[in-house]
């Protein structure tokens, strides 16, 4: 279960760290391409639906199968962790598909 966590947060460490090239643009808003963040930003939660598809498919085979011989998880465990990883990207997805239609607004309105 220890393997599982960190996975996780690995994970979800990783999704964290994609909003970050944000905050280096935010002093100057004017300097900003609000366009190119938002094509950024929906090819991010697009990423993260193709993730969150991934793990749900995942989920269905750990389900169907018995725990493999010599695995150090339990099929629940394994089911468990792609259960975590689906609600992670499924938040990553919606934060990112958020700032993309921000952005896209803003680019917008600059015009």
């Amino acid at each position: 279960m220890a393997r599982s966590n960190r996975l996780f947060s690995t994970a979800l460490g990783a999704l964290v760290a994609l909003s970050i090239p944000c905050a280096a643009f935010a002093a100057d808003d004017a300097t900003m391409d609000h366009s190119g963040m938002a094509s950024q930003y929906q090819a991010e939660a697009n990423a993260a639906q193709e993730k969150v598809k991934e793990h749900e498919d995942m989920i269905k085979r750990y389900k169907s199968m018995s725990t493999p011989k010599g695995s150090p998880m339990t099929k629940e465990q394994m089911v468990q962790h792609c259960q975590n990883l689906v609600k992670a990207y499924k938040e990553a997805s919606a934060e990112a598909s958020t700032l993309a239609k921000d952005h896209a607004a803003a680019a917008h309105s600059a015009h």
